[in-house]
């Protein structure tokens, strides 16, 4: 440190190494692998001497380096604390210590390390996703979800639309006690998506449990999982159906039903690029309906001279309107699938063509 002018001036000096030889760099490495716990893994570095751990199983902290040199090894980035040169932070007091991204220019890495860096990126964006959700409920739950929104929205300048829904997201899962699924986003595991999908699906009727879901959620996408809520190998679920059926009650398809005919709603808004838009949510069969319908009238579309100048999410969009408008009228039914029972001559479990269970009511 010293003085430039009457200013303070602060500069580093990186420290010079001289390279041990390679013969001592990899016993290095395979005593550090030795001492490596389940999940973690070293990445090692011979050209600069240096290898990498990434701690997998959840310890702090995600991530370190060390320079092997003659008297043993150098560790860089071990204190939640310690920055080293190339590595950015979020200035945000303590908080910035949960955020440790190396600097990185992706033109100059080939394609294998590039891939590998963006899943890396995913998972610590999964990670901290889970941090943010975890602080978001606590606050959520002693200011209300509307008072944590507008936080967000005055400073972190979130949208409003943005700021309610995490807001939310982050109170159900804190009032519902689903610790189990923040954990799986701190180690990782699962995204955000996955965690909307829990929330909105785990507390209903017949859904499958927090533990049922997050096993799905750590082998499929979250749009996967949330086209099969239904917990039919469950055992309540059965002991439910029998009582249900004893009561001469509706079945659970058509109790999903009605409970998405009664969530169903359409917005539309100028937004904050002064373009409009258009948010919908339908129950499983207008859904289907829908989106049948839209993907015929793109297809009509693009098959008509001049439709390579347009890209397919601006066909759709044109399809849309001219669907909402009038000029178009799509022609299309719903492919049901069932199963024949050749010995009681009869059709069992009736479901649209993505899964869907129908009732045969709604058959």
């Amino acid at each position: 440190m010293g003085f430039v002018g009457s200013a303070r001036h602060v500069s580093f000096e990186p420290k010079r190494y001289e390279p041990v030889s390679l013969e001592r760099f990899w016993d290095e490495v395979a005593w550090q692998r030795r001492q490596l716990e389940e999940g973690d893994t070293l990445v090692p570095d011979p050209e600069s001497r240096c290898f990498s751990v990434r701690y997998r199983s959840g310890g702090l902290p995600a991530e370190r380096s060390a320079r092997v040199t003659a008297t043993g090894t150098s560790t860089l980035f071990l204190s939640q604390h310690e920055w080293g040169e190339g590595t950015a932070k979020v200035d945000c007091g303590d908080c910035g210590a949960l955020v440790r991204v190396s600097r990185r220019d992706p033109a100059t890495l080939p394609d294998g390390e590039l891939a590998d860096r963006v899943v890396d990126l995913a998972e610590a964006r999964a990670r901290l996703d889970g941090e943010y959700l975890a602080a978001l409920g606590e606050l959520a739950a002693r200011d209300g979800a509307q008072g944590a929104a507008h936080r967000l929205r005055e400073t972190n300048r979130l949208t409003a639309m943005a700021a309610r829904g995490d807001a939310r997201l982050a109170l159900e899962l804190k009032e519902h006690d689903y610790s189990d699924t923040l954990e799986a986003m701190r180690a990782g595991e699962i995204n955000l998506g996955h965690a909307r999908v829990i929330a909105r699906e785990a507390p209903k009727k017949h859904r499958r449990s927090e533990t049922e879901f997050l096993e799905l959620c750590r082998a499929y996408p979250a749009d996967t999982v949330a086209k099969h809520p239904f917990a039919y190998e469950s055992e309540e679920m059965y002991a439910d159906l029998a009582a249900e059926q004893a009561t001469k009650s509706r079945e659970p398809a058509d109790a999903e039903y009605a409970l998405q005919r009664a969530q169903r709603n359409t917005t539309l808004n100028v937004g904050a690029d002064g373009m409009w838009h258009l948010r919908g949510r339908f129950d499983f069969l207008t859904g289907r309906r829908i989106n049948q319908a839209l993907a015929a009238a793109i297809r009509s579309r693009t098959q008509h001279e001049g439709s390579a100048d347009h890209t397919i999410p601006q066909h759709a969009a044109d399809a849309l309107a001219a669907l909402l408008c009038g000029e178009d009228r799509a022609d299309t039914k719903l492919l049901i699938l069932a199963d024949y029972d050749h010995t009681a001559d009869t059709l069992r479990n009736p479901r649209l063509d993505d899964g869907t269970p129908l009732s045969a009511e709604l058959l």
